[in-house]
C-alpha cells in the first residue's frame, strides 16, 4: 500500500454516526489549539476542511459557540513581548 508516510496517522475518536471524519480538518483544528469538544462539534456538524476554509459563515461559527473551546495560543506560536 503506497501513501504519504510524512504525517503519522493516529486513530481519531471524533467519528460520529456512519459518516467519515475529515482527518485534514481534525489535524488543522488541533494545530490551531482546538479542544476535543471543539473538534467533535465540527465533526458532528459534518464539516470538512474545505467547508471551513471556503463556505462557513460567521453566523455558522457563532452558532457553534466555539470561543471557549480553543486554547489561548496555537501550538506553534511564539511570544514576542517587547518592552
Amino acid at each position: 500500500m503506497s501513501g504519504n508516510t510524512d504525517i503519522p496517522q493516529t486513530p481519531v475518536p471524533y467519528v460520529s454516526h456512519d459518516n467519515p471524519t475529515d482527518q485534514e480538518l481534525v489535524n488543522w483544528l488541533r494545530e490551531l489549539g482546538a479542544t476535543d469538544d471543539a473538534v467533535n462539534q465540527f465533526v458532528e456538524e459534518e464539516y470538512t476542511l474545505y467547508n471551513v476554509l471556503h463556505d462557513i459563515t460567521k453566523d455558522d461559527l457563532k452558532s457553534l459557540r466555539l470561543r471557549p473551546m480553543f486554547s489561548k495560543e496555537p501550538q506553534n506560536s511564539t511570544n514576542n513581548n517587547r518592552g
